[in-house]
């Protein structure tokens, strides 16, 4: 079984949390799973622009302020610095330098990391946001933070966070980007709760992205989709998916062994 298909069985599944809690919080049990973060002291769980969201496109519309982004340091080939596996994700950590900004953000936001999501069985087999009802096999988020804004004061700033979403596609036609083959080889090194890695890959965030119009996306004001649940975030989700080898993409059907117990 291939390296990246075999963790992902192992359901390490990403998110992105501003603090921990004395409550833990999980992904798939009821009595911490998400039904439950609006009842438990998560901070803002309960809000009123909570995300993710299901994207219908009969109800979108046009917004002239939304020109195409503009991206510095994504065709930077030594930005990933760790890998690290905490338990609820495999995150990578970025170098400085890396960041976007124009399409209707409030200024230059600097990228500090990426990471996945893709369910854990048939009950939720995939990415976050869905797109007219559709669920994806996966889901990349870049996470980026406003330019001069400690990660407090950015969770704390109703604009303060900007998370670029990529689906992603299983594909039976090959073209997979090599950047992901080079990343996923990596994976087997961080299968423990609390390994890290460091990084000297020649790899850039361009080559993750490739093939995907990044002048194509929907945009909307939301959350983090994991306790503190904080109203802080500038979504854009992009329509074109990655596409990715099939043999990299996991099934509902994969043994899960949770690992936010």
């Amino acid at each position: 079984m291939d390296v990246f298909l075999l963790l992902l069985c192992l359901g390490l599944l990403s998110s992105v949390r501003a603090k921990s809690h004395q409550c833990d919080w999980c992904y798939h049990r009821g009595q911490c799973g998400p039904s439950a973060w609006v009842s438990r002291p998560f901070g803002h769980c309960n809000g009123q622009r909570q995300s993710p969201v299901d994207i219908r496109t009969s109800g979108v519309t046009t917004d002239p302020n939304l020109t195409e982004l503009t991206f510095t340091g994504y065709r930077e080939k030594n930005i990933m610095r760790e890998l690290t596996n905490n338990g609820h994700t495999v995150q990578v950590t970025l170098r400085p330098g890396a960041g976007v900004s124009g399409g209707g953000l409030s200024g230059w936001y600097s990228a500090v990391q990426f990471h996945f999501h893709w369910g854990n069985s048939a009950d939720f087999p995939g990415s976050e946001h869905l797109l007219d009802g559709r669920r994806f096999p996966m889901e990349l988020h870049i996470v980026h933070v406003k330019k001069g804004k400690s990660l407090p004061a950015a969770l704390a700033d109703p604009e303060g966070i900007a998370v670029l979403g990529f689906f992603i596609e299983a594909t039976e036609a090959g073209g997979t980007p090599e950047g992901w083959k080079t990343l996923t080889s990596l994976l087997k090194e961080v299968a423990g709760t609390g390994y890290t890695k460091t990084l000297a890959l020649s790899l850039s965030l361009d080559e993750l992205l490739r093939g995907v119009d990044r002048s194509k996306f929907f945009r909307y004001r939301g959350s983090l989709t994991t306790p503190d649940c904080n109203e802080a975030v500038v979504w854009t989700v992009f329509q074109e998916p990655v596409r990715v080898s099939r043999d990299l993409v996991p099934t509902p059907s994969c043994h899960v062994i949770m690992f936010d117990q």
